[in-house]
């Protein structure tokens, strides 16, 4: 198996978390940016290990999908966030037109 590599634009979030902490604490940011590499690794580790299929429930600020499968997790839920994204919408949109 592959090891797992973040694409330019994960980098740059991931940089850009880090830099949020290393203002307030660089021991903090450091903490942070073990615990990301280390988690993906774990993934990894329990992806290869694993006799069975390997799921995984995305979530905001998650790693991308593409980042996630190359750990080997053969399924990727999102569960309710997108329909909470389509509902947040529907209700912007439903308050815009009633104030129009």
């Amino acid at each position: 198996m592959k090891p797992v590599h973040l694409r330019r634009a994960a980098k740059r979030d991931l940089h850009d978390a880090a830099n949020w902490y290393r203002e307030r604490d660089p021991e903090l940011a450091r903490r942070f940016l073990d615990e990301v590499y280390s988690t993906l690794a774990l993934l990894e580790r329990f992806c290869a290990a694993s006799p069975l299929p390997v799921n995984f429930m995305a979530f905001p600020g998650a790693p991308s999908a593409k980042e996630v499968a190359a750990t080997g997790v053969a399924r990727i839920s999102h569960g309710p966030f997108p329909w909470r994204l389509a509902m947040q919408a529907l209700k912007d949109a439903a308050a815009k037109e009633y104030r129009a």
